[in-house]
């Protein structure tokens, strides 16, 4: 399985858990590289397009099943607010800088009686 890091810097970033899902199946991953288009509409009532030199990705991430641990380390890189720096080995080694533009969670009820067990989706979206 393919690591995925995010942190402050690349020098800092943490390993973020593996992806765990218990509904039966495969999660998905999905990479969004929609590209950047503006489209107008001339005087004459002619499409004309304007494709942008800078298309950024889009990451959906979700876990079920996160510790209170693994919860609270990605809670806390969430709380800085700030760029972060990205790596996703599912597509290559490069490191990218994004920002937290979701973060979606839930407490996982049928973890048992005396464990805290968390859902969390996240978006991630590619600063350029």
């Amino acid at each position: 399985m393919a690591n995925i890091y995010l942190g402050l810097t690349a020098g800092t970033a943490i390993l973020l858990p593996p992806i765990r899902w218990t509904d039966g199946g495969d999660p998905g991953f999905p990479i969004d590289y929609t590209k950047q288009i503006d489209k107008a509409t001339m005087l004459d009532g002619s499409p004309r397009y304007n494709f942008r030199w800078h298309h950024p990705r889009r990451w959906e991430l979700s876990w079920q099943m996160l510790t209170t641990a693994e919860f609270a380390a990605l809670a806390a890189l969430h709380a800085y607010e700030s760029e972060l720096a990205f790596q996703n080995n599912w597509e290559d080694a490069t490191w990218r800088t994004v920002v937290i533009t979701a973060f979606t969670p839930a407490p996982y009820l049928k973890a048992g009686p005396t464990t805290c067990r968390w859902s969390l989706s996240i978006t991630l979206d590619e600063v350029i």
